[in-house]
C-alpha cells in the first residue's frame, strides 16, 4: 500500500500495536469514488470497510412509504463506512459519494481481527456510535410504532 496517510492519525487506530499497523499497511488499499457513485447499499454487509481520507459521502434513506430518497447525514474524513454493518452482521448503510472521495479500504477479516486482538480498537468501536446505527434503531422503532417516517427527525 502506498503510504498516502499516517494510519495512526485515524482516531480508531491511534493506539494499535505496530504489528497491527503493519497488517493494515500490507492489506489495505486506497480507493477513489467519483461524485454520485454508490459506495454501499443498505442491505449489504461489505467485504471492505472504508475510512474516508478526503472528500465527502452521504448516508441516505429511502422512504418505504413513498420511495423517496433523503440525505440523513454528510460523512467526512476519518469516518468509517461499513463498520456498523460488519459489526452488526446486517447491512444498514446506504452511502453515496457526495464529491470525489478517497478512502482507505480495509478487508473485513482484518477489521474483525483488529476488533478481537486490539483492545484500543475494540474500545473505540464499542464507545463510538456510528450514525447509521442510530438511524437503523430509529427505523426499527418506527416499524413497531408506525408514523410519518420523518416525524421524529
Amino acid at each position: 500500500m502506498d503510504n498516502q496517510i499516517n494510519i495512526k492519525s485515524i482516531e480508531a487506530f491511534k493506539h494499535i500495536s505496530n504489528s497491527s499497523l503493519k497488517k493494515i499497511e500490507e492489506n489495505a488499499e486506497y480507493l477513489t469514488y467519483p461524485m454520485g457513485y454508490p459506495i454501499y447499499k443498505d442491505e449489504e454487509v461489505p467485504s471492505k470497510i472504508l475510512v474516508i481520507i478526503s472528500g465527502k459521502a452521504r448516508l441516505l434513506n429511502t422512504s418505504k412509504l413513498n420511495l423517496s430518497t433523503a440525505s440523513v447525514s454528510l460523512l467526512e474524513s476519518d469516518t468509517f463506512i461499513g463498520l456498523a454493518s460488519l459489526l452488526k452482521i446486517k447491512g444498514c448503510e446506504k452511502v453515496y459519494a457526495s464529491n470525489d472521495l478517497l478512502a482507505l479500504a480495509i478487508p473485513d477479516k482484518l477489521i474483525l481481527e483488529l476488533y478481537k486482538e486490539e483492545d484500543s480498537f475494540r474500545d473505540w468501536c464499542n464507545k463510538t456510535v456510528q450514525l447509521s446505527e442510530v438511524y437503523d434503531l430509529y427505523h426499527r422503532f418506527n416499524e413497531k410504532n408506525p408514523r410519518d417516517e420523518f416525524e421524529l427527525l
